[in-house]
């Protein structure tokens, strides 16, 4: 955090946690506790802070059994809590960023009856008016992006619980027309 002005400045973080059903469960998380205390910085002043913790011994006596850490998300589409929160589960694209020749699809199970929108528009781009991703809502909805272009685009998803309204930022995904 770099703080530029001359007053100081307070931040707030929030975590959002949320549970699904044991039978959607495919990895089985290791259990943690994080911890940080408020950052205080004075006016005009940069701070740069990493945390680092030995956590296998107190493991084992904990668990009786090796910290066996794996790393999962590394590569996956970036989903908001939001996502889940509505209750759609991904099935396809299974990276956060994919290689197309023309167009993307993409996959969702909807078993809460929300409606999507997506959208897209050239990386690092800000477009007031992105191309529209046709759309199939339903119990299995599909959204399929067509590019006009060779190059990298950014694809966003929104949801809403009517067809019609405010769409919520739900998902971003990367696409590679070749």
């Amino acid at each position: 955090m770099l703080n530029t002005s001359t007053a100081p400045v307070t931040g707030h973080v929030t975590l959002g946690i949320y549970s699904v059903p044991q039978s959607a469960v495919t990895v089985k998380l290791t259990p943690f506790h994080l911890s940080y205390d408020g950052l205080n910085l004075p006016a005009r002043s940069r701070s740069r802070f990493s945390g680092a913790c030995e956590l296998e011994t107190q493991y084992q006596n904990a668990a009786g059994t090796r910290l066996e850490l794996q790393v999962y998300f590394m590569r996956q589409p970036m989903l908001r809590a939001e996502f889940f929160a509505r209750g759609f589960r991904l099935e396809r694209p299974d990276r956060s960023q994919v290689t197309v020749a023309d167009r993307l699809e993409i996959a969702l199970d909807n078993s809460r009856g929300q409606f999507i929108s997506a959208s897209f528009s050239p990386k690092g781009v800000d477009s007031d008016m992105p191309d529209r991703c046709q759309i199939r809502n339903g119990p299995k909805i599909t959204a399929n992006c067509s590019f006009p272009a060779v190059g990298v685009y950014s694809v966003l998803l929104f949801a809403n619980t009517e067809e019609f309204g405010t769409f919520q930022h739900i998902a971003t995904l990367e696409a590679v027309r070749r």
